[in-house]
């Protein structure tokens, strides 16, 4: 699909004022105009368009990227619990040899 980026004032949806329009036609002849804050993020959404699919069969799934995520902070807790009673129990222990 061939792409055209424009410097142009635009108005975004939420009604944000944009510098770069996206122009581009899909593949079923719709023409799209698309209004952006820098040339940066219409050529992130270009980038967006030609990628492959969020869901690939060599990319996890977003579910199990939040799982894989969740499971690191919760090692990531469980070792800062375990260093805290490491020294409550250092600290217990020297107290009792002091009194």
């Amino acid at each position: 699909m061939p792409y055209t980026i424009r410097k142009q004032k635009c108005t975004q949806s939420d009604g944000d004022k944009g510098t770069y329009v996206l122009s581009y036609t899909t593949k079923k002849g719709k023409k799209v105009r698309n209004c952006h804050t820098s040339k940066k993020n219409a050529q992130g959404q270009i980038a967006a368009i030609e990628g492959p699919p969020m869901n690939s069969a060599d990319e996890p799934e977003n579910g199990e990227l939040l799982l894989d995520e969740m499971d690191e902070e919760m090692d990531e807790v469980e070792r800062a619990c375990e260093s805290v009673e490491r020294a409550l129990s250092k600290r217990s222990m020297t107290e009792l040899f002091r009194g």
